[in-house]
């Protein structure tokens, strides 16, 4: 069974604070590590500032998700952005390969990559 881990906002929290926000989704079988573990139910969530691109949330559903939120909390704690999540080297393959990816899609989306 997948399991689930979040930190910092959602879309809706964030939204309420009054942020400006992008949200993207990263399907688990868009992660070529969970094609090899035989577990592609779920999936990675990130919600990030609109321009700025800060990290403000990560809602996660995977293998392994309560070991692999401890980068998203970083991003978090730190004020990190989609970019430097999405520039930073993950071993591949990976299931936290599927948070860089997401930081990614979101980075593109905003035009910060």
């Amino acid at each position: 069974d997948p399991e689930f881990a979040t930190v910092g906002l959602t879309e809706a929290q964030a939204e309420a604070e009054g942020y400006r926000v992008l949200t993207t989704y990263l399907q688990l079988d868009r992660v070529p590590k969970a094609h090899v573990m035989g577990e592609m139910l779920g999936g990675v969530l990130l919600t990030a500032e609109q321009g700025s691109g800060r990290v403000l949330g990560v809602q996660m559903l995977c293998p392994r998700a309560a070991d692999i939120i401890q980068e998203a909390t970083l991003a978090v704690r730190f004020g990190l952005t989609v970019v430097d999540l999405a520039t930073t080297v993950h071993v591949y393959p990976s299931i936290s390969d599927g948070l860089r990816q997401a930081a990614q899609r979101n980075a593109v989306a905003q035009n910060l990559l």
